[in-house]
């Protein structure tokens, strides 16, 4: 991951963003219930540069971390996102955003409500998460993926089925909970092996 040191300007970090984006990480923010915590180092100011490349070039290449969108995103998986304006969005894109905390989020975009003082609001979930993210801002949403480049697995149906996929998921919560099942008693099964 590339995290820029104290000392970098900010033409510096952005540079550093853009020639070596494939080294660039955000998070899809792991399932409710799991004790692993998404990496603290990529604050505030990768996530500005990230959002400066986009801006000025229109889209960017992130790496992918988490189960989140598990099995349509894995750990690793190259995406592309482009400029997107919040208002454009349609009901199943995977947009990126930016969490209050600085990490940087891709999930499912749901739907909109508004909020207790009336404003617009952001429904995103992870496909294996059982509950949706805490709301979100237009102002958070940077991004919406248009490629996936698997890092591994290269032949996967949930992307020859992309459509298909997407209606389970937002149309049956049942698959949502059937994939975070499978994903705890996974990882629970390699932590097993891991102690032996």
């Amino acid at each position: 991951m590339t995290v820029p040191g104290s000392s970098w300007d900010e033409r510096q970090t952005v540079r550093t963003v853009k020639e070596d984006a494939k080294h660039i990480d955000f998070y899809c923010s792991d399932m409710s219930g799991s004790t692993h915590q998404p990496e603290q180092d990529l604050d505030q100011r990768v996530s500005l540069a990230i959002r400066q490349v986009i801006d000025r070039y229109g889209r960017v290449l992130l790496s992918s971390r988490g189960q989140s969108m598990f099995p349509y995103i894995r750990e690793g998986d190259n995406c592309t996102f482009l400029a997107r304006d919040a208002g454009f969005l349609k009901r199943g894109d995977i947009v990126l955003y930016q969490a209050p905390s600085g990490v940087l989020i891709a999930h499912r975009f749901l739907g909109t409500q508004r909020d207790a003082f009336g404003l617009i609001v952001y429904i995103v979930k992870g496909d294996s998460n059982l509950k949706p993210d805490p709301t979100v801002y237009p102002g958070q949403i940077i991004g919406i993926m248009t490629k996936i480049e698997p890092a591994s697995h290269k032949f996967r149906l949930s992307h020859i089925f992309h459509r298909t996929w997407c209606r389970l998921v937002l149309d049956f919560p049942l698959t949502s909970k059937c994939v975070n099942k499978y994903l705890v008693l996974r990882n629970r099964l390699a932590m097993t092996l891991k102690k032996r």
